[in-house]
């Protein structure tokens, strides 16, 4: 294979644009604050910037272009939530970042060294996981706040008293969340990040991956995520299983992020169609947030057995919305199914990535 110069040093700070879309899906509901426990000895941020890339080079520096603008952002993240607490844009933000990173680990597997690649994704996965069930309560507070606010001032009472259940879950996930946070692994996991991309890509990445040019190559990583991610749309149009519904809202914010990570090569030529994406994301993510509200419910009448602070509670009600936004959710996702398959076609792709 024919190889290509590459003048720039991997750890040599550059200057770069920013991207748009960092945050996605939950905005803020409230602005309360929780404290985490005081996190070990800091160290400075980190001063290198993002590698440059450019649609003339090669796509193996535009996916370096992008991990270093991720884990910048995680980074960022994880001291906002060290300094201002476990608020809910915070959380919000941390898990963006860590899945925008694991995302581009996985979709240019190709391109990366295995080894890392494998803990990286696996860390990523954990860390994301720690703050899953702080962002499931806030969506699930904020629903329930929203219902409350929709009845007349009599009726609500009868909803409080869950309400504050479900908030005293999330303080108590809060500290938790904080408690990883402050944990070695979390801190390692930022050390292990910044190493690996100070020293790579390496010599010898950089020569077998020197005639993938970067818009040859989003063209190809493209037609690829777009191809399974259609294959796993109609096995839930036929099947529209929760575990289905959820796998595809998955694959979908991987394309997107995939379509985010070539802007520095494509400016803004894809934003039509990551709006498309998006769109059936967010209805997924719709779907997947009421079913997750309705499989705790289910679970506090199952523990409660003949507990009266819970058998008095209007769980069926509060059960029953949760299935109406369900069901809203998934006669929209055909609707966004449709106008996915029309607008983002392997034509279209091919136009706007040459």
């Amino acid at each position: 294979m024919a190889t290509r110069s590459m003048s720039h040093n991997p750890g040599d700070p550059v200057k770069a644009e920013s991207i748009e879309h960092w945050a996605d899906g939950l905005e803020p509901a409230n602005s309360d604050q929780h404290e985490a426990p005081a996190p070990p000895a800091q160290s400075t941020p980190p001063s290198r910037e993002p590698r440059p890339c450019s649609a003339d080079g090669p796509l193996l520096q535009l996916v370096y272009h992008n991990l270093d603008r991720q884990y910048l952002a995680l980074d960022a993240q994880i001291r906002q939530a060290r300094s201002d607490g476990i608020t809910v844009a915070v959380v919000h933000g941390m898990r963006t970042a860590s899945r925008r990173m694991r995302a581009t680990l996985r979709v240019f597997r190709e391109l990366l060294p295995n080894r890392p690649r494998h803990h990286f994704t696996g860390e990523l996965a954990w860390f994301a996981g720690e703050l899953g069930r702080v962002r499931d309560l806030d969506v699930q507070c904020t629903t329930l706040e929203r219902d409350i606010a929709a009845r007349p001032a009599a009726e609500s009472a009868r909803f409080e008293p869950y309400l504050e259940r479900l908030r005293a879950d999330r303080e108590l996930a809060a500290r938790q969340c904080g408690a990883t946070l402050g944990s070695e692994r979390a801190a390692k996991l930022l050390e292990d990040l910044a190493a690996f991309l100070a020293a790579e890509p390496s010599p010898a990445a950089l020569r077998r991956w020197s005639d993938l040019g970067a818009q040859e190559g989003a063209l190809q990583f493209a037609l690829r995520a777009r191809k399974r991610l259609r294959k796993l749309g109609k096995r839930a149009q036929d099947d529209g299983t929760p575990s289905h519904l959820h796998k595809l809202r998955i694959r979908c914010k991987r394309f997107r992020y995939l379509l985010e990570c070539l802007e520095p090569v494509c400016d803004d030529r894809l934003r039509r169609t990551v709006h498309v994406v998006r769109k059936v994301q967010d209805t997924l993510g719709r779907y997947q947030d009421a079913h997750v509200a309705r499989q705790r419910i289910a679970d506090e009448r199952a523990r409660s057995g003949s507990d009266t602070q819970v058998t008095g509670l209007p769980l069926q009600e509060i059960s029953r919305a949760r299935d109406a936004d369900a069901e809203a959710a998934r006669q929209q996702f055909h609707e966004d199914w449709r106008a996915f398959e029309h607008r983002v076609t392997k034509k279209k792709l091919r136009k706007l990535l040459r």
